[in-house]
């Protein structure tokens, strides 16, 4: 049986692992966010765009199912706040390129480009990384073992914890 206690570890492993994937040993800007929630709805979804507006931020938003015994990560939603609007980029995966030390996020199935994170902001770039299914594999695995063994972010990014009140 899943405990709270439990999945706000599995949760904080993956932001913690994530950040690593995607900054490398870069300090997070305060213009950048990545954290852990449900599975966002449209409602859920406007509000943090909403919200990323109001504070000129960016937003990686790792998906969870935490009804689940364990959960794992379901989905990876970007928000970007720009002086024109807010998008919303949902579905995005993990890539990395081969010798790459830093991850890539991939739109869905489709879209252009990838996004590169940078330490205050998202950008999309052109094209797509290189060896795009093997990198997505082994941006998966590399995941999986940082989870696993954890991350030191210590001076690197902050992490909290936030519960509805």
């Amino acid at each position: 049986m899943n405990t709270a206690a439990t999945a706000i570890d599995i949760a904080r492993r993956h932001v913690e692992a994530v950040s690593r994937m995607l900054l490398g040993d870069k300090k997070m800007g305060e213009r950048l966010s990545i954290v852990a929630a449900d599975p966002l709805t449209p409602a859920s979804a406007t509000h943090i765009a909403l919200a990323a507006k109001e504070a000129s931020a960016d937003l990686i938003c790792l998906e969870f199912d935490f009804t689940e015994a364990e959960p794992e990560l379901r989905d990876i939603t970007l928000v970007a706040a720009r002086e024109e609007g807010v998008y919303i980029h949902s579905g995005c995966r993990l890539a990395m390129a081969p010798g790459s030390r830093l991850a890539r996020l991939l739109p869905r199935e489709g879209g252009r480009g990838h996004f590169q994170i940078l330490q205050n902001e998202i950008v999309q770039r052109e094209g797509k990384p290189v060896g795009l299914r093997t990198g997505i594999d082994r941006a998966a695995s590399r995941l999986r073992q940082l989870v696993e063994n954890g991350v030191d972010v210590t001076d690197q990014i902050a992490v909290h914890l936030v519960t509805p009140e």
